[in-house]
């Protein structure tokens, strides 16, 4: 299936943003090497959708809300991605298209009983390559580039703590502030001109 092929040939540039997005994929693309009935390609709309929705969750932060603005649910893709999208300045108006017609499409899946497989095969194209549009644009604008650390670049986490860091050499220490993913052990110190790896 080229398509399928498309697909896991794209994974390796999402996984420069976020580490869970392209398991999810990779799962998704197994499951459906597999699936052989309607329940089993129903599911797949399902993991399609989630898609979406932890992707939104990886590229908001509450920081990008304005005045005003309605505080998104934690499964709202639509309205996460439309805040990035708005907070990087990104001209996405066609964006925000394809993700509605994406998270449209894998909700309709999910509730197909007549669904095929080649549908469920063209909404996970369309899903990654949303998220491939989306965070190339994301990544352009300069508040991005200049961004402070609130999701893990290696695994998604949300879990990241501020730890005192103490830096030694031959004038004495000195301490600065280190980013610590809890879940993976990854950090960063901007002090040290943008140190980071795994602890």
């Amino acid at each position: 299936m080229e398509v399928l092929d498309f697909i896991k040939e794209t994974i390796p540039q999402i996984e420069a943003y976020n580490a869970t997005i392209p398991r999810k994929i990779s799962v998704a693309v197994s499951q459906l090497e597999r699936a052989k009935s309607v329940e089993e390609l129903q599911q797949i709309g399902i993991l399609i959708r989630d898609i979406l929705i932890e992707f939104g969750q990886s590229i908001y932060d509450k920081n990008m809300l304005v005045n005003g603005s309605e505080v998104p649910s934690t499964t709202d893709a639509k309205r996460m991605i439309q805040y990035a999208l708005d907070y990087y300045s990104v001209n996405h108006e066609n964006l925000m298209d394809f993700v509605k017609t994406c998270y449209s499409y894998s909700n309709a899946i999910q509730h197909d009983a007549n669904t095929k497989k080649e549908s469920v095969i063209q909404a996970l194209a369309m899903t990654t390559l949303c998220v491939v549009l989306i965070n190339e644009s994301i990544s352009e604008s300069g508040k991005y580039k200049n961004r402070p650390y609130y999701k893990c670049p290696n695994c998604g986490g949300l879990d990241l703590v501020i730890k005192e860091h103490i830096e030694r050499d031959i004038d004495g220490a000195w301490k600065m502030d280190k980013i610590v993913c809890s879940n993976c052990g990854w950090f960063y110190i901007e002090e040290l001109g943008g140190m980071s790896g795994i602890e």
